[in-house]
């Protein structure tokens, strides 16, 4: 499995943020939402897959990022329930 983080930024009015966080809590059932806007997933789908499935809550003006996660990141202020997480899939935060 790998590791991601999923950042989204909801430009349209008409677009119903909590259906975005609906869609990465059922689709991804490992997650950390870290901010506001920003989730750490685990999961065996691509990158690909995962813009698929939030694609369908985004309006073609909202903007979204997936990135895969390596081994090693670096953080300010994120709090201990993101850290921890990141801990618990053995990726170290500096």
């Amino acid at each position: 499995m790998a590791v991601y983080l999923v950042t989204y930024d909801v430009v349209d009015p008409a677009t119903d943020q909590t259906a975005v966080a609906a869609a990465l809590e059922e689709n991804h059932v490992d997650s950390c939402h870290m901010q506001s806007s920003g989730w750490l997933i685990e999961t065996e789908k691509r990158s690909s897959e995962i813009k698929a499935d939030l694609a369908a809550c985004l309006s073609r003006k909202d903007r979204l990022f997936v990135m895969r996660l390596m081994t090693r990141v670096s953080a300010h202020n994120l709090d201990d329930d993101g850290i921890n997480w990141l801990k618990g899939k053995k990726i170290q935060v500096v």
